[in-house]
């Protein structure tokens, strides 16, 4: 998968966010098209929540944190 079909499966989701489902505050794409460019697996990256982005670190094989809540 690349950034491009994780934001693609995102729009997809959009609709259902309309309903009443839940809802992504995913960054804008700008930024996500600036860590595609930027991060790769020798970056130590750090974010709070869990969303678009973090998957996007995934993908790129970053050494990940993310800070949350839910934990």
């Amino acid at each position: 998968m690349v950034l491009q079909d994780l934001l693609r499966v995102e729009h997809l989701d959009r609709a259902e966010r309309a309903l009443g489902r839940s809802i992504s505050c995913r960054l804008c794409e700008e930024v996500l098209y600036f860590i595609d460019k930027n991060v790769d697996e020798t970056s130590k990256t750090l974010e709070t929540g869990i969303g678009v982005s973090t998957i996007l670190f995934a993908l790129k094989g970053a050494h990940h944190t993310c800070v949350t809540p839910h934990q």
